[in-house]
């Protein structure tokens, strides 16, 4: 008798180690999935960071450049060139500079503000939010 109760305790669970086994690949696949998603999320938003940090660079290094120019020489035809010589277009998608330079007749001293926006599109044609960086340049006690 106690043979016979043994092999219908083995016969109950006969197949349950597949089920077992089943369902770990299976929450295996959910896990490698959700895995798979975070990391292309997270490239996808580190790549977006890289091209916001150029752009902040870009538009940095043109503004450096033009208020380094003598009171004179600080134009928007100037800041145009300066701009368009940038290599924006090669690393952001849909590249485009407005550079304006205006005199402002309210400051102390003779003084020009100097306005630089930069923006660009995503990978899906979204405009991405524009760098816009501002400084002034005011005439030295030399006249320049």
């Amino acid at each position: 008798m106690r043979a016979r109760t043994q092999t219908n305790r083995a016969r109950r669970r006969t197949g349950y180690g597949l089920v077992e086994v089943a369902m770990a690949t299976l929450l295996l696949m959910v896990a490698m999935t959700l895995t798979v998603r975070a990391l292309s999320l997270a490239g996808t938003q580190r790549r977006a960071a890289d091209r916001r940090l150029w752009a902040v660079q870009s538009a940095a290094n043109v503004l450096e450049r033009v208020t380094s120019e003598p009171f004179d020489r600080v134009t928007a035809d100037r800041a145009r060139s300066v701009a368009a010589g940038t290599k924006a277009g090669d690393v952001l998608p849909g590249a485009a500079w407005e550079v304006s330079v205006e005199n402002d007749p309210g400051a102390p001293v003779a003084a020009k503000k100097v306005a630089v926006r930069l923006s660009w599109k995503d990978k899906a044609g979204n405009a991405e939010s524009p760098v816009r960086l501002r400084a002034w340049v005011y005439r030295g006690k030399g006249g320049s």
